[in-house]
This record gives C-alpha cells, sequence and structure tokens, in this order.
C-alpha cells in the first residue's frame, strides 16, 4: 500500500495557501518536495477504497509541512483496514 497525494491551493483575496491531500492509494512512491521538506509519495494516485473518513491536520504556524511524513504512515495503515 502506498501514500497517495493530490496538492490543491486555497485562495482568497489577500494569499495562496498550498494543501496536500494524503490518502490510502495504489501506485508507486517517489520523493516529492513541499517547501524544503521531501516525503515519499504516490502524486495524483487513484485513492484505494470508496468513502474513505476525512481526517483534516494542520501544522500551524509552529510546526514544519516536515511532519507529513509522520502522517504518512497513518494513510497507509487506514488504507489497510
Amino acid at each position: 500500500m502506498t501514500c497517495g497525494c493530490r496538492l490543491i491551493e486555497c485562495k482568497d483575496d489577500n494569499s495562496v495557501i498550498p494543501i496536500a491531500v494524503l490518502f490510502p492509494a495504489e501506485g508507486t512512491e517517489h520523493g516529492h518536495c513541499f517547501g524544503p521538506y521531501e516525503i515519499e509519495v504516490a502524486k495524483d494516485a487513484v485513492p484505494l477504497g470508496q468513502d474513505l473518513p476525512l481526517i483534516v491536520v494542520s501544522h500551524g504556524n509552529s510546526s514544519t509541512p516536515g511532519c507529513l511524513g509522520i502522517w504518512q504512515s497513518t494513510w497507509q495503515s487506514l488504507g489497510s483496514q
């Protein structure tokens, strides 16, 4: 099982917020950079399963996108249940 990823943006009048959507998927993981951080994901992969639960994680202002690597195993394990 792999960790799929789709990148989207949330725009308002003053800024653009990048969002990485991670999910259990089928595909081959490759290293992709999110700012200065790299995680292994299957970018634009097909989600594994249907009607998957939504879990929203924000690293906030005092953390880093590097914590996405920690969550990667969570998405992989959710797909195996």
